[in-house]
């Protein structure tokens, strides 16, 4: 399946959009990283592009990481203490 074909426009993200900072998760480690665009990302040794496609849902780990856009990390933990308030 395409970038195309999954809804991401060519180039990687909306335009206008700025730098999303990422997390990424060792889980043997249990290292945690948080990165704010490319530059970062490849001074700490890892690839934009690999970690990219984790986070779009391309790819499961990159460098023995998982990653996730933080902003969605964030919601995921808002929704999940809302529900959790419900009970």
């Amino acid at each position: 399946m395409t970038y195309r074909q999954k809804g991401i426009p060519k180039g990687g993200r909306p335009r206008g959009s700025g730098t999303r900072p990422v997390i990424g998760t060792h889980p043997k480690t249990g290292t945690v990283v948080r990165l704010c665009g490319g530059s970062e990302i490849e001074a700490a040794g890892f690839l934009q592009s690999s970690v990219w496609k984790c986070c779009n849902g391309l790819a499961k780990h990159h460098a023995g990481f998982t990653w996730e856009y933080e902003d969605v990390i964030l919601e995921r933990e808002k929704h999940n203490k809302t529900v959790d308030d419900l009970h």
